[in-house]
């Protein structure tokens, strides 16, 4: 196989296209409704050690304009590697075999899940729904407020915090520039389900 032909995309390049994310959102709506005519196998997971595992994610696409992609996703977590988990996508081309791309897979599987939250809390919620309660405030947390955020950029909504340390804190001070956002910060468990319109969990 030769490899002069092949792209490879890091994170970095992927960040500097500045796709927003209103266009994740389309675009995870746009591959809900395409789901029927591509092809998903189940994902396979092997554990080499521990709680370590490599997990293999394949789908082939529906033919566009002539051109037929397959893609699968191999994500891994093991412990002694900093961060523990990442994720690399392969793109190939269905017709030919021809590997086309491999692309960073951190960025793209963080927003893809931050898109799919935002988009089932719009689908699924109650239609007066302005609260949301999030658990887990890692980088996947942040792609689903970021989402949340774009997709209710017409009207103020109030995003609640389960405080952990001084995470909470540090994790509403990265959107302080969202002026229409209220986060509060909630100590209990208990008030922090039961105040919900939705709960988001992000925890690993």
């Amino acid at each position: 196989m030769t490899t002069d032909k092949i792209a490879v995309i890091s994170q970095e390049k992927i960040v500097s296209l500045g796709i927003s994310p209103s266009d994740c959102l389309k675009w995870v709506e746009e591959g809900f409704l395409k789901k029927d005519l591509a092809q998903m196998p189940a994902k396979l997971s092997v554990h080499p050690q521990g709680e370590d595992f490599m997990t293999t994610m394949p789908c082939l696409l529906p033919e566009e304009n002539g051109q037929k992609r397959f893609g699968i996703k191999v994500v891994n977590r093991i412990e002694s590697q900093k961060p523990a988990l990442s994720s690399i996508i392969y793109l190939y081309d269905a017709l030919t075999g021809h590997l086309l791309a491999m692309m960073d897979g951190d960025w793209i599987t963080a927003m893809r899940t931050g898109a799919v939250a935002a988009l089932a809390a719009r689908l699924f919620k109650k239609n007066d729904t302005n609260t949301y309660s999030m658990i887990g405030l890692g980088n996947i947390a942040r792609a689903v407020a970021i989402c949340l955020i774009a997709d209710n950029k017409d009207e103020p909504i109030t995003i609640r915090l389960m405080r952990y340390k001084d995470q909470a804190e540090k994790f509403a001070e990265k959107f302080k520039y969202a002026s229409h956002v209220t986060f509060e910060i909630i100590d209990n468990k208990e008030q922090f389900i039961s105040e919900a319109d939705v709960v988001i969990s992000c925890r690993s």
